[in-house]
């Protein structure tokens, strides 16, 4: 009856690490369903931002509301390959992370790497995507801008880390 004792504490800790662990990823999805649902407003948010500091929105749209519908269309459709393409990142970093014994602090390290280009790449896309340009494209014309988009991801990633200022944000 010796084992009782530590197995039900052993239970009673993995219990709080599988809750934890649950949490972050609902956490997870929850930021990536609302950055899904947000992008045709973000789309237009951002055709607002250009046309305000650049003085023109440069679109190869087609206009009137059809135009409107399939630009919001092609704007999800492209949140969900840059969400696709981050997942798949963010995914092979966690398994190398477990399968690689003292690989953990590397793998968190490389995840916040992956989120620190991945913000650059998710919030200049809506302008890319009026340009029509194809993802391969954009993801060579952020790392072209290299200093520049990892600046602005650090920022990013550290405004959005501050609770109340991820709200504003």
């Amino acid at each position: 009856w010796l084992w009782i004792g530590p197995a039900k504490a052993l239970l009673a800790v993995l219990g709080v690490l599988l809750t934890v662990a649950l949490a972050g990823v609902a956490v997870v999805v929850a930021f990536l369903v609302a950055n899904v649902i947000s992008s045709p407003f973000l789309d237009a948010l951002s055709r607002r931002v250009e046309a305000v500091v650049a003085g023109r929105v440069e679109e190869l749209a087609d206009p009137g509301i059809l135009g409107a519908i399939r630009d919001g269309g092609r704007a999800l459709s492209e949140e969900l390959r840059r969400l696709f393409f981050f997942l798949l990142l963010q995914a092979g970093i966690a398994v190398l992370g477990v399968v690689l014994p003292g690989a953990q602090p590397l793998a968190a390290a490389a995840m916040v790497g992956v989120t620190i280009l991945f913000l650059p790449l998710d919030y200049a896309s809506y302008t890319l995507d009026r340009r029509r340009l194809r993802f391969r494209d954009k993801r060579r014309w952020i790392f072209g801008h290299r200093l520049a988009m990892v600046g602005f991801g650090a920022g990013a990633f550290l405004t959005l880390l501050v609770p109340g200022l991820n709200f504003l944000a």
